[in-house]
């Protein structure tokens, strides 16, 4: 879904996949599982609010700022980041 929200552009990703819940947590959150698909380290609590910084691991680019705006264990995890993030 994407959508307009203020003069940033939200885009949000449902999926309904065939593992438990605790599983895809895991592969979204931890950072063993992270490093298997996402081009990024992510530094920062997992909690609603809580700042976070993302490194590339393979690239030379500049560190990206974020936020963790909503964190619900094995139901919800949104985060903003980027040059553009607020």
């Amino acid at each position: 879904q994407l959508e307009q929200v203020g003069g940033n552009w939200r885009l949000r990703f449902r999926r309904v996949l065939p593992h438990a819940p605790e599983k895809v947590w895991r592969a979204i959150t931890e950072p063993e599982h992270l490093e298997a698909w996402f081009p990024t380290t992510i530094e920062g609590e997992r909690t609603s609010g809580a700042a976070l910084r993302f490194a590339h691991r393979t690239r030379d680019l500049p560190v990206m700022e974020g936020e963790m705006i909503a964190c619900e264990p094995n139901s919800l995890l949104e985060f903003n980041h980027g040059p553009d993030y607020t």
